[in-house]
């Protein structure tokens, strides 16, 4: 392919590339915090459950 018909269809998908390109990162940031808050809610979670098993521990030896 020439470089003359490789620019001109490169640079007219440039500005769609663009704004995929940001629709892309925006998307990676609104998983990347709905990861970390999942994260935390199964670390809140694992606490809790380890809490009970403890209880349940310590009603078994009373």
């Amino acid at each position: 392919m020439s470089p003359e018909l490789f620019r001109s269809l490169e640079y007219p998908n440039l500005p769609t590339l663009a704004e995929k390109a940001g629709k892309t990162t925006q998307e990676h940031r609104t998983l990347q915090e709905r990861l970390e808050g999942a994260r935390s809610n199964l670390r809140f979670t694992d606490k809790r459950i380890a809490d009970l098993e403890a209880q349940l521990l310590e009603q078994d030896h009373s």
